[in-house]
């Protein structure tokens, strides 16, 4: 990893040390604001052919990454550079694996929660452009497949990024509802890998760390404040650290499905669903809810661990609320009917009905949900926790949530 301002100048000289010839993917914001000309700049100051590749949405999809192979192989591409947010990261990494593999998506997703594929992939080089998903240090590219209607992921040991670069330069022009839906997502990160049954010391030392850096800057960088935006960057990678290890619970396992069949963006599902779930999970989770409290500044000297534990929750109410993320899913925007078939589809997880929609129905939800969340969650629990999402939360001495515009 590379942090620093004006760290984009270096990766012309990563990139050179494999390469001859990057295929550069990004999507239309990025172009438009004219960030990307940082990179190719870098690039071929070392004599390097660049291509650029600007198709990707607002969600990473099979689709993308097929399409962005196509320019590579057009091109004659040797390795990948990511550019932009996680959607950005995550094909760019769909690109490299199917690159080297020369293998359609669908056939590289395996393991059914045991040990993930050997993928081969291009040296992929990775620029974040938000304080969010920390993609730039993850192994998986979460891919939305449109025609299955189910969410894939490829992964591996061999599916890191070659170089991570940590510019913050590179968000002084996010606009302040993308840097507070992605900040979301990374403190949703840190607060989850502290929550689930793999959490070690390692993983919580590097998960409160990132809380407590979000929790006091998060509001800040939102408005746009330049060092506060460094912060929350480094907080970003350093909380997708934690999770890559520990995993994560319920909120992405739940806002995975939203995502797959219906059009929000990612943070607000992540927001509106993180609420209920610490407070589902805080009964069982009391020592990791204080250890949160104390990461926070949230403690007292001499409290007891309920009461440090019991502070957690209204606080990160009170920051959402104060960045503007939604309480509540719309009626609109999800149907209510469909609610057993996104509970269904928890249960499916690492299973071979995730990539069979018909098979759904037929998926046993008799036992626990198949999740690492620290408290185990039963179908029962799992259609609560969504029908809370259409209902929202509150916030003490505030008005009831209201259907998000």
């Amino acid at each position: 990893m590379l942090h620093g301002r004006g760290a984009i100048a270096r990766l012309g000289d990563e990139v050179a040390t494999e390469c001859r010839r990057p295929l550069l993917v990004t999507d239309p914001g990025i172009v438009a604001s004219g960030l990307h000309r940082r990179a190719i700049d870098s690039l071929e100051r070392r004599g390097l052919a660049v291509a650029v590749f600007d198709r990707v949405t607002h969600m990473a999809t099979v689709r993308s990454v097929s399409e962005g192979v196509a320019a590579g192989r057009a091109h004659g591409f040797d390795c990948v550079v990511g550019l932009g947010g996680g959607s950005a990261l995550a094909v760019a990494r769909g690109v490299a694996i199917v690159g080297a593999e020369e293998r359609p998506v669908r056939e590289l997703v395996g393991g059914w929660g045991a040990e993930a594929p050997s993928l081969r992939m291009l040296p992929l080089f990775s620029v974040p452009t938000t304080a969010g998903s920390g993609s730039e240090v993850s192994p998986s590219a979460p891919l939305l497949d449109d025609e299955l209607g189910a969410k894939l992921t490829l992964s591996g040991r061999g599916t890191f990024s070659r170089v991570a670069i940590l510019d913050p330069d590179l968000l002084a022009s996010l606009p302040s509802r993308q840097a507070a839906l992605s900040g979301v997502d990374a403190l949703t990160h840190a607060i989850e890998a502290c929550c689930t049954n793999l959490a070690t010391p390692i993983t919580d030392a590097l998960a409160l760390a990132a809380m407590g850096i979000l929790m006091r800057d998060l509001a800040a960088a939102v408005r746009g404040d330049a060092d506060a935006r460094a912060r929350c960057l480094v907080a970003s990678t350093m909380a997708n650290q934690a999770c890559g290890n520990a995993k994560l619970g319920l909120v992405h396992g739940l806002a995975r499905n939203v995502q797959t069949l219906f059009v929000i963006p990612y943070g607000v599902t992540i927001g509106v669903f993180l609420v209920p779930v610490m407070e589902f999970n805080r009964p069982a989770a009391l020592p990791a809810f204080a250890r949160m409290a104390d990461a926070m500044g949230l403690s007292r000297p001499g409290e007891p661990e309920s009461s440090r534990a019991a502070a957690v929750v209204p606080a990160v109410k009170r920051l959402l609320t104060e960045i503007g993320i939604p309480r509540r899913l719309g009626s609109d925007e999800v149907d209510r009917s469909r609610i057993d078939e996104l509970a269904r589809m928890v249960f499916a997880r690492n299973t071979p009905a995730q990539l069979d929609r018909a098979a759904l129905a037929s998926v046993d939800v008799g036992g626990f949900a198949p999740s690492p969340n620290i408290r185990r969650a039963r179908y029962a629990d799992v259609v609560a926790l969504y029908e809370r999402s259409l209902v929202g939360w509150s916030v003490e001495g505030a008005p009831p949530p209201q259907t998000p515009a």
